[in-house]
């Protein structure tokens, strides 16, 4: 787990971790919120700028869990920016990835790291 700042991000790196390819193009995991101090969302990108859209919203003292998909930053990396103003724990389990080919996209499962 990680805990994020007040309207604060994280960087976490998972191309070439856990089994990961250093190629991946997107991931697709599960994103629990928890210990939250206030009401707020999470977002994730891949180092562009933050969506509009949330990830995952969150009541303080909840724990909510979310599947999502999510680009990867050609470095590896995908952020996440707590949309609160109070501290919140992230729990990030990446249970599926995308590489290119040079022939098409492909997929893979993997086992949560």
């Amino acid at each position: 787990m990680r805990e994020i700042d007040p309207f604060g991000s994280i960087r976490l790196a998972v191309g070439g971790q856990g089994g990961i390819p250093a190629g991946v193009t997107a991931v697709a995991m599960n994103l629990t919120v928890t210990n939250s101090t206030q009401c707020g969302y999470i977002t994730g990108t891949a180092g562009q700028s933050w969506p509009l859209a949330s990830t995952v919203d969150f009541v303080a003292g909840q724990t909510v869990p979310n599947m999502a998909i999510l680009p990867v930053a050609a470095d590896g990396r995908v952020d996440f920016y707590n949309g609160s103003p109070g501290t919140t724990g992230l729990i990030a389990d990446v249970t599926a990835c995308f590489v290119k080919t040079p022939s098409a996209d492909t997929s893979r499962s993997t086992p949560p790291a």
